[in-house]
């Protein structure tokens, strides 16, 4: 961002730091609202609109595709009307695909297929290999944005200088193992997240509790509409009011949506349900038939936090409704 010269367009919700990382290059994004109908994905005319009102000359678009918070992916037909646009109004992509091998029916559509000359593409390891805590990413640039790749260079070359060195150790391991076993692995990983991501939209939609269903990695988007007029009875109007509630009276820390960039009223918010272990998820997985979906049963013995966090969260909507 920092390299760029040209406004910056985020479509929200959106990872918090990307507003906050444009700011530090000096720069004031311009913040793209999508709506839960449609997924919380970006409209190729909301698209249109904001690039006629962006200053002359280039624009940068940061897309993540899967998103964070939402869990939503993009289609092929959504990006190539996307790209359309791209094209039209001189907008680079900086395309966020970080969760796209952990897409549950492993067909992740990528927004350089539809717009290579004009999309950069940024990804790493943390996520699909389960390595959370380390940092190792990269990103690709097509030959048409050379120069842009020149400044960014430059740039990282003040700004870090390697990775750390457990992680390429790691990651070496890994690119040297046969391809079939990364694969193995991240089908059995999708296999329980998807379960797991089921589990969370099917139980929280029979308290009234609505969302758009997760595609891919560890978040969902619950919407708590339902219980706004029995905490407005309390005094608790905003989604950071709601959250800080849950927290104390259910247990269960979830993160208020006004984080991502949607309004301080809205009562949706990101559940990551990812707070089980694991390793022996992916140990029961053995004793299960491959192509059968997982159960409650199994979720409740390998998946058992979620499972309690979810119960907890229907028990405190119940009470405001």
């Amino acid at each position: 961002m920092a390299s760029f010269r040209g406004d910056i367009l985020l479509p929200a919700p959106s990872w918090p730091s990307f507003y906050s990382q444009s700011r530090l290059a000096g720069k004031v994004p311009r913040v793209l609202q999508t709506e839960q109908d449609q997924g919380w994905k970006l409209t190729p005319e909301t698209l249109e609109k904001a690039a006629k009102q962006a200053a002359p000359g280039w624009k940068l678009l940061i897309l993540t595709n899967p998103g964070n918070p939402s869990g939503t992916c993009y289609s092929e037909q959504e990006l190539q009307a996307i790209s359309a646009v791209c094209r039209q109004r001189g907008v680079i992509v900086l395309s966020d695909e970080i969760y796209a091998r952990l897409t549950f029916n492993r067909k992740h559509a990528s927004m350089a297929k539809h717009f290579p000359e004009g999309t950069i593409l940024t990804s790493g390891f943390s996520k699909w290999a389960s390595v959370g805590g380390w940092r190792l990413g990269y990103a690709h640039f097509p030959s048409s944005l050379r120069p842009l790749f020149e400044a960014v260079r430059n740039a990282a070359s003040h700004t870090y200088t390697n990775a750390p060195a457990p992680m390429q150790y790691g990651v070496a391991q890994v690119l040297k193992e046969n391809a079939e076993e990364l694969d193995l692995y991240m089908t059995n990983c999708v296999r329980i997240l998807q379960a797991v991501s089921d589990y969370c939209h099917r139980e929280l939609g029979t308290v009234g509790v609505r969302g758009c269903k997760s595609q891919a990695g560890y978040y969902f988007m619950p919407d708590f509409e339902v219980v706004r007029k029995g905490l407005s009875v309390r005094g608790l109007t905003t989604g950071d009011h709601m959250t800080e509630a849950m927290l104390e009276e259910a247990n269960v820390a979830l993160m208020a949506s006004s984080a991502f960039l949607r309004p301080a009223d809205e009562l949706t918010c990101r559940l990551c349900f990812v707070c089980f272990d694991g390793s022996r998820a992916l140990l029961a997985l053995k004793d299960e038939p491959s192509k059968h979906l997982l159960s409650d049963e199994f979720l409740h013995k390998n998946c058992l936090p979620i499972v309690q966090g979810v119960q907890d969260l229907k028990k405190w909507v119940l009470k405001h409704q």
